[in-house]
C-alpha cells in the first residue's frame, strides 16, 4: 500500500490530492505488469524435444559437448547423453550463451550454429515455461537521471540543483541503473517524490513580479580565518579544500537569498607560478571557483565546479562566471593547482621541522606559488525572461484563471505531456475535479494549479515508463527511444511520430541519426559509459591521498572520466570502428591528462583527439585511467578484480561469486610475496583453479599499471611486476597491448558484450532467451561488413529485441 500522506505529512498536500495519487497507484494492478524472465519456473520433470528440433541438438552436443559430459564420470556431473531436463537444459543454455563452453581449448561451433542452437533452446525452454507467469521486463519506473531531465524538459527548468538528491539510490543490476528489476519503489521514496514535485514547481512556475537582481561585494574582511589577508587581499599558498585554503564568506549574512542564476566575478592575481623548491607547481596559477553551503565541514560533494582558470601575473584580472546558487550557498574559491597539503605541512618542509608555527609573519612573507582575491562580487538571480519558460510552456502566452474551458485545456495539456502518451477523458478527470473542488473550497488559482501538477507528478503514470506488452505501440516505442539515446522525455519531433502511428524502419533510422546529433545525446553517452564501464563509480574509492597525491590536482578525476566519454562520442559521431574502444591509436586528452600519462605536446584545459606513437602503452578503454582506477580499492592493485571486470564487461561472461568457505586473499603488507605468488597458492585449490584460470591472466596483463593508472615496473617493494600469462586457448601474452590485441583478433565476445550491456540499457530489461538469437544475429552482421557504433546503435533501435516486450 502507498502512502497517503497521513500526520504531518498531510500538511503538504490536501486530502483530495492524496486521494487522487493513491486511486491512481491502486490502479496499477490494471495496467501491464511485467516480471523479469531470469530466474524462470520450469515446472516439467523432463523435456519432450518435438522431432525437427531433437536431431540438431543432438548432433549439436555430440560435437561439442559429450566428449566431457558422458560416461561414468561425466564433468561436472552433467551427462548429455541422458535424458536433458529442463534445468540442464537452461545451463546449457547460459552457457552458450554468455561463451563459458564448450572451453577455449576445445573446438568451437560456427556463429551459425550458435544460432540455431540457442534458438532452438529458447523454443524447448518457453514451452515448459510456467504461462501464468508475465514474461517481459518488470514495469520500471524512471530512475534519478530519468526524472531529473524529465522534469528539465517538461517545466523547461533547470535542473541542475538535482531534485531527486534525496531520493534512496537506484539498485543496479549487472551493473545498470535503470532495469525495472532493480528500481524498486517504497513509501520513502513516494514521500521524497511529492516533496521533489513541489520543489521544482515553485522554481518552475512562478506568479507575481520579478524579484529584484541585488549586487553583493564580498572582501577580504568577509573571508573565513584563518586564510590570511591583509584587507586588500587574500592569499592562497596551497591546494588543499579542507576549509581554510580557499576565500569563502565566513559569515551566514553573505549568502544568496533566492536560488537562481547568478553572476559571479572574481578579481584575483597570481604571483610566483615559476619558484623552484617545496611548493612548486607544474605551469600557471590555477584558480577554481565553486559554489556550496558556507560551512568549513561542508557535506561530500555538496559543493559544485563551476569552472577552473589560469590567472595572471602581471596584473590583477576580473573573471566573470555564471551559475546556479541555492538559497544560502555562496562561491569559494580555491588554488587548484597549490601544493597538495597543509599550510603547516608545507611550512615544516619548507623551512624545517623548528620552524615558528605562528601563521601570519610566515603566510606574509611566504614568496612560493600563490594565489591573492581581492574581491568576489555576486549578482543575482537572473532571468532570461519572466514569467519563466515554465509558464509560458503550461500557461501560453495570456493566463486566464477564471476561463474554466481554459483550465481544463491546460490541465489536460500537463497530463498528457507529463504521462508522456494519449490519455483518454477518463485519465484526466480526476486531476479535473481535484483543481475544481480545490477552487470550490476558495483556493486561489495559483494554489489550486500547483496542486494539482503536484498530483500530476507524484502519479504512476508519470514516475513509471508505460509500456504495452507484446509489440510495443507507437507511444511505448517512441518512448523507449527517446530515453534510451536522450535519457528523457521524447519531445515535439518524437511525439508527432508517436501520433501517426508504427513507425517505419527508415524514420527509426532518421530520429537515430537526429537524436544522435542533438546535444542531449551527450546524456547518453555519459550514462551508459558510466554504466558499462563502471566509471560512474569514480571517487567511491578514492586513491590514497598520502601515496596518490597527484591525484587531487587539476581535476585529475573529471579529466579520467573524460577520455572514456570522448572516445565513445567520438566513435558515435563518425560511425567509427566499434574494435576502437579496445584498441585504438589516439585518445583525447587535456595538457592535465597528458600530464598524468607523461605525453607531451598538449597544453591547455581543452580536450582534443591526440594521435599516440606505435609504442604507446594507451589506447582504448582498457589502459584509460579511469577504468585503471575504479578497478582498484585505492591504495593496491588486484588482478581478480580486473580479470572479472574484463570478463564481465569485456567479454560478456558471467562470474560467479567465491564459495562462503574460501578465505579472501589478504594483502602482504610487508612485500615478501607477489600478488602473483599470493594467487598461485590460491589456485591450488580445486574450487578456485576453474574461475581463476579465467579471470587471473586477464587481470595480471594489466598489473603493469598501478591504482591511478600510471605505469609502473615494480611494486613497492620493489618486487618486479611479471605480466606474462596464457589464455584458457593456450594463446601466450605479455602485457596490455597484446591483450587489447588478442581482443581484436578474436572480436565477437565483445561486440556479443557490448551489445547486450545497449540492449539492456536501452530497453530497462534483461534479455529474454528469444533475445539471444537476434543478438547473435546482430555480432555476425557488425563482423561482416565495416560496421560502425552508429550502426550497431540504428540495429538495436530497429531490431524486434527492442520494439518487443
Amino acid at each position: 500500500m502507498y502512502p497517503c500522506y497521513s500526520g504531518s505529512a498531510s500538511k503538504r498536500i490536501p486530502l483530495a490530492a492524496a486521494t487522487v495519487i493513491c486511486r491512481s497507484y491502486s490502479n496499477l494492478n490494471s495496467m501491464p505488469r511485467y516480471v523479469l524472465l531470469v530466474p524462470v519456473l520450469l515446472l516439467a520433470p523432463s523435456l519432450q524435444t518435438k522431432a525437427d528440433q531433437l536431431g540438431p541438438l543432438t548432433g549439436f552436443l555430440t560435437r561439442y559437448c559429450n566428449e566431457c559430459h558422458s560416461g561414468e564420470d561425466p564433468s561436472a556431473d552433467r551427462d548429455f547423453t541422458q535424458p536433458l531436463a529442463p534445468l540442464l537444459l537452461q545451463n546449457i543454455f547460459d552457457q552458450l550463451t554468455h561463451r563459458q563452453m564448450p572451453p577455449l581449448d576445445a573446438d568451437q561451433p560456427t556463429t551459425a550454429e550458435l544460432i540455431r542452437t540457442i534458438g532452438i533452446l529458447a523454443i524447448q525452454l518457453d514451452e515448459k515455461t510456467d504461462s501464468t507467469i508475465p514474461r517481459g521486463t518488470l514495469m520500471r519506473r524512471l530512475n534519478q537521471r530519468e526524472y531529473n531531465h524529465t522534469l528539465r524538459d517538461l517545466l523547461r527548468v533547470d535542473t541542475q540543483y538535482n531534485p531527486s538528491r534525496s531520493f534512496p539510490l537506484d539498485n543496479e543490476f549487472a551493473g545498470t541503473d535503470n532495469v525495472g528489476f532493480a528500481l524498486v519503489f517504497s513509501p520513502a521514496l513516494m514521500r521524497e517524490a511529492m516533496l521533489a514535485a513541489e520543489d521544482v514547481l515553485q522554481r518552475a512556475i512562478r506568479f507575481g513580479p520579478q524579484p529584484v537582481s541585488l549586487v553583493q561585494r564580498i572582501l577580504p574582511q568577509h573571508a573565513t580565518r584563518p586564510v590570511y589577508q591583509n584587507g586588500k587581499y587574500v592569499k592562497i599558498v596551497t591546494g588543499t579544500e579542507d576549509g581554510f585554503q580557499q576565500f569563502r564568506p565566513g559569515t551566514k549574512d553573505i549568502t544568496v537569498l533566492e536560488q537562481g542564476t547568478y553572476r559571479i566575478r572574481v578579481h584575483a592575481l597570481a604571483l610566483h607560478s615559476d619558484f623552484q623548491g617545496v611548493g612548486q607547481i607544474d605551469g600557471p596559477v590555477k584558480m577554481k571557483v565553486r559554489v556550496g553551503p558556507p560551512g568549513k565541514q561542508a557535506e561530500a560533494g555538496s559543493r559544485r565546479l563551476v569552472d577552473e582558470v589560469n590567472v595572471p601575473e602581471d596584473a590583477p584580472a576580473t573573471f566573470h562566471f555564471t551559475a546556479r546558487l541555492e538559497k544560502g550557498q555562496v562561491p569559494i574559491v580555491s588554488f587548484t593547482n597549490g601544493h597538495q597539503g597543509s599550510f603547516k605541512n608545507l611550512v615544516k618542509l619548507r623551512y624545517g621541522p623548528d620552524a615558528r608555527q605562528t601563521r601570519q609573519p610566515i603566510m606574509e612573507n611566504y614568496d612560493g606559488p600563490q594565489l591573492r582575491v581581492y574581491w568576489m562580487e555576486v549578482e543575482g538571480p537572473l532571468f532570461e525572461q519572466w514569467p519563466p519558460a515554465g509558464n509560458l510552456v503550461v500557461f501560453g502566452k495570456q493566463m486566464r484563471p477564471q476561463d474554466k474551458e481554459y483550465t481544463n485545456q491546460v490541465l489536460s495539456a500537463f497530463v498528457q505531456r507529463s504521462f508522456r502518451r494519449q490519455v483518454d477523458s477518463a485519465t484526466v478527470q480526476p486531476f479535473l475535479d481535484l483543481y475544481q473542488s480545490l477552487r470550490d473550497d476558495g483556493h486561489p488559482f495559483e494554489k489550486a494549479i500547483h496542486t494539482t501538477f503536484k498530483a500530476v507528478l507524484g502519479s504512476p503514470a508519470f514516475l513509471y515508463h508505460y509500456e504495452n506488452e507484446g509489440k510495443l505501440d507507437s507511444y511505448s516505442l517512441i518512448n523507449r527511444l527517446s530515453y534510451f539515446l536522450w535519457n528523457t522525455m521524447p519531445d515535439q519531433q518524437l511525439r508527432d511520430l508517436a501520433e501517426k502511428g508504427a513507425p517505419s524502419r527508415a524514420q527509426l533510422v532518421e530520429q537515430v541519426e537526429r537524436m544522435l546529433k542533438d546535444p542531449r545525446a551527450e546524456d547518453f553517452i555519459h550514462s551508459f559509459t558510466d554504466n558499462w564501464l563502471g566509471i560512474g563509480k569514480l571517487g567511491e574509492m578514492p586513491p590514497d591521498p598520502q601515496h596518490f597525491s597527484d591525484y587531487y590536482t587539476g581535476n585529475l578525476q573529471g579529466a579520467m572520466k573524460r577520455e572514456s566519454q570522448l572516445l565513445f562520442r567520438s566513435l558515435l559521431e563518425s560511425n567509427g570502428p566499434i574494435l576502437d574502444l579496445l584498441n585504438s591509436e589516439y585518445t583525447y586528452l587535456n595538457d592535465r591528462l597528458a600530464r598524468h600519462y607523461g605525453i607531451e605536446g598538449v597544453s591547455g584545459d581543452q580536450f582534443r583527439r591526440v594521435d599516440l606513437p606505435a609504442d604507446s602503452r594507451r589506447g582504448g578503454v582498457l589502459t584509460h585511467a579511469s577504468v585503471l582506477t575504479v578497478t582498484s580499492n585505492g591504495t593496491a592493485t588486484s588482478p581478480v578484480v580486473r580479470g572479472v571486470w574484463v570478463l564481465e564487461n569485456i567479454l560478456g561472461k558471467q562470474v560467479n561469486p567465491p564459495p562462503d568457505d574460501i578465505e579472501p586473499i589478504e594483502p602482504d603488507v610487508r612485500g615478501a610475496a607477489t600478488i602473483r605468488q599470493q594467487l598461485a597458492k590460491h589456485q591450488a585449490q580445486a574450487t578456485c583453479a576453474v574461475c581463476h584460470r579465467q579471470i587471473d591472466p586477464l587481470g595480471f596483463s594489466l598489473e603493469h599499471f598501478d591504482p591511478v593508472g600510471l605505469f609502473r615496473e615494480t611494486y613497492a617493494h620493489r618486487n618486479k611486476i611479471q605480466t606474462q600469462v596464457q589464455l584458457g586457448d593456450g594463446r601466450k601474452l605479455d602485457g596490455a597491448a597484446e591483450l587489447k590485441q588478442a581482443l581484436v583478433d578474436h572480436p565477437a565476445d565483445f561486440i556479443r558484450c557490448l551489445t547486450e550491456k545497449l540492449l539492456v540499457y536501452g530497453t530497462g530489461g534483461a534479455l529474454e532467451r528469444r533475445e539471444y538469437v537476434e543478438v547473435f544475429q546482430l555480432v555476425e552482421q557488425m563482423q561482416e561488413g565495416q560496421h560502425g557504433l552508429r550502426d550497431l546503435i540504428v540495429e538495436i533501435v530497429v531490431s524486434d529485441a527492442f520494439s518487443t516486450k
